[in-house]
């Protein structure tokens, strides 16, 4: 079951520009919980907003959203394969 209807759009669209930028500065891989971990230090440092949140439990929905979204940039987040209705098979 996915979390992508809960997480903010806001959320998402700081995720898309940060993973953007990462890419376009030559990554083919990185970490979808480090773009996660500096959008948490935007907010809640630099904006002040100690109230703002990102459950890890989004990030692997919205990393997939994005992967999804831009194609074009291949298997740029490491994914799990879903097993069964909300359970993730770790392979081996």
């Amino acid at each position: 079951m996915s979390n992508i209807d809960k997480v903010p759009q806001s959320v998402l669209d700081a995720f898309e520009e940060l993973a953007l930028l990462v890419y376009s500065k030559g990554f083919d891989h990185y970490s979808a919980y480090s773009i996660c971990h500096q959008i948490r230090w935007h907010y809640q440092i630099e904006k002040g907003d100690r109230e703002f949140k990102i459950s890890n439990n989004w990030i692997p929905d919205i990393s997939r959203w994005f992967l999804e979204k831009h194609p074009d940039v291949g298997e740029f987040f490491e994914t799990k394969r879903l097993f069964g209705k909300d359970r993730l098979r770790v392979e081996e």
